[in-house]
């Protein structure tokens, strides 16, 4: 049984782990870099990737970003967040996305390999819900958009639940939904502006930033060269080159 919410027992990751376990947990959750990448990229990817000379960032950010379990930093901008955005589809592929909205801790980390989140009434269509009873694939993008601007991803596989015992927990749910992630990776705040001041996006970070603390690589310089030529144009938003 996982550990609840807030419980002083809860570890992200492997942190709790003995050092032999630790070794064969990594072994377990971190496929080797190769096949992290390809895990994460899909024909389509690295085309574009090829095409826009970015397959060594691409696959440097899968080896030292992307994830499986949530961290500790992962679990505290999660559950600080008051909405986010599910992307589903349904048995034939059709994608719909929705805006999920609650007070900040609807959402939880009860284990490093699991999310929940309540259902509350609405329109009555259960467009995201429905999909995920056909196709339990899915997308969740939290942005914070204050001082602190971030982006966090996370795709996986969605479970619905009628009478889940954390319904409890939330008066209002009417169905609670289990997520197990599959890839875990936060996205530059370049483009995301401070609702709260009216400040436009950010126009210095770039994914170089990501990199930097796991050191210089041919795709950190690679990176460094091409945001030299990028030019920000806050009238349209777009990346001028």
């Amino acid at each position: 049984m996982p550990a609840a919410a807030g419980d002083p027992s809860w570890q992200p990751a492997s942190f709790a782990l003995s050092p032999l376990r630790l070794r064969v947990r990594r072994r377990s959750v971190r496929p080797t870099n190769g096949a992290r990448a390809i895990n994460m990229y899909h024909v389509g990817n690295r085309e574009l990737q090829d095409h826009f000379g970015t397959r060594a960032t691409a696959d440097r950010l899968a080896e030292k970003v992307s994830r499986n379990e949530f961290s500790h930093e992962d679990k505290a901008v999660i559950e600080s967040a008051a909405f986010f955005f599910l992307a589903t589809a349904d048995h034939t592929g059709c994608p719909d996305c929705s805006f999920k909205g609650g007070d900040p801790g609807f959402v939880q980390i009860i284990a490093p390999d699991l999310l929940v989140f309540p259902d509350y009434d609405g329109n009555g269509m259960f467009k995201s819900l429905g999909n995920i009873r056909s196709n339990p694939n899915v997308g969740l993008l939290f942005i914070l958009m204050e001082a602190k601007r971030r982006r966090l991803r996370i795709n996986g596989r969605a479970t619905v639940h009628f009478d889940d015992p954390l319904m409890k927990q939330f008066p209002r749910a009417q169905l609670m939904v289990r997520v197990s992630p599959e890839h875990i990776f936060p996205n530059c705040p370049r483009y995301i502006p401070d609702l709260k001041t009216g400040e436009p996006p950010l126009r210095t970070w770039s994914p170089a930033s990501a990199l930097k603390p796991y050191g210089t690589s041919g795709a950190l310089a690679s990176f460094r060269a091409r945001s030299r030529h990028d030019r920000f144009t806050p009238m349209n938003g777009h990346i001028q080159r």
